[in-house]
């Protein structure tokens, strides 16, 4: 899976390309095969209905 689906930044081009950059450097070797740790992000219901 490349592209926005799997990268933070806005912009299919530019995930797409970061993801890519991401893939190749684990294939290398330069990047460890690990999973990063989660990364929470605001919860779009809370934000646009307010708190629960």
């Amino acid at each position: 899976m490349l592209g926005d689906q799997s990268s933070p930044l806005p912009g299919w081009q530019e995930g797409a390309m970061m993801s890519a950059h991401y893939v190749i450097g684990q294939i290398q070797g330069i990047i460890p095969l690990t999973v990063p740790e989660a990364v929470r992000v605001p919860d779009s219901v809370a934000l646009t209905q307010g708190s629960r």
